[in-house]
């Protein structure tokens, strides 16, 4: 890694404009979320199905696991699963979005938090 060091004056500028390139990004992310949200709010996706014992148990032992956490919490992010079920984040994230794509969770966006819940 090579560090530059400058003056004042023109540290300040980059910093500024490594904040300004920042926040573009972050509104772009922002607008592919929602446009994300709303492909998946018109599809199959968002059609919810009860999660009864049945249907509990032609998932797999992990989501089966995840999905239980889940009804037990009611609503939840995928950090707050993953504290009740030891795995990492990453994982109870790709296991709720596993169960949302089969139509058993639904998924809102709460700012830049994804929260999940099941259906009564």
């Amino acid at each position: 890694m090579v560090i530059i060091i400058q003056d004042q004056d023109g540290l300040s500028k980059e910093l500024k404009e490594i904040k300004l390139l920042l926040a573009s990004i972050d509104s772009k992310f922002d607008i592919f979320i929602d446009k994300l949200d709303q492909f998946l709010a018109g599809s199959s996706v968002g059609q919810l199905k009860a999660l009864d014992v049945t249907e509990l148990l032609k998932l797999s032992k992990p989501l089966q696991d995840t999905a239980t956490t889940l009804m037990e919490l009611g609503e939840a992010t995928a950090n707050e699963v993953a504290e009740k079920t030891g795995l990492q984040r990453a994982v109870e994230s790709a296991h709720l979005n596993e169960l949302v794509r089969l139509g058993y969770v639904k998924k809102e966006r709460k700012g830049r938090l994804a929260y999940f819940s099941t259906i009564k």
